[in-house]
């Protein structure tokens, strides 16, 4: 995927959506880290495998994220990708 991350080793959770360009959970750590299309990058924390877990199977990832995710779990911005990098990937697409 992209460069930034540093858990190679977590289980990706696929397909992506129009909101989430990526996920991955490491569970000996409950740790959701979530990669947005804006750029944004987030790590939650406390993350039961079952939520992970309905992520992934998830028919609507965004919709998933709002309802059992956001504002549920406590979280921060580790990282924001620029803008060029997304161009280049749209481009790419």
């Amino acid at each position: 995927m992209s460069a930034w991350s540093p858990i190679r080793t977590a289980s990706p959770i696929r397909p992506v959506s129009s909101v989430i360009r990526g996920a991955w959970y490491l569970p000996e750590r409950q740790q959701l880290d979530l990669l947005f299309t804006s750029g944004r990058r987030y790590v939650y924390s406390d993350v039961p495998m079952a939520v992970a877990t309905g992520l992934a199977e998830a028919e609507s990832k965004g919709r998933f994220y709002n309802r059992e995710i956001r504002n549920r779990f406590p979280c921060r911005e580790v990282g924001r990708e620029g803008r060029r990098d997304q161009r280049r990937e749209r481009k790419a697409a």
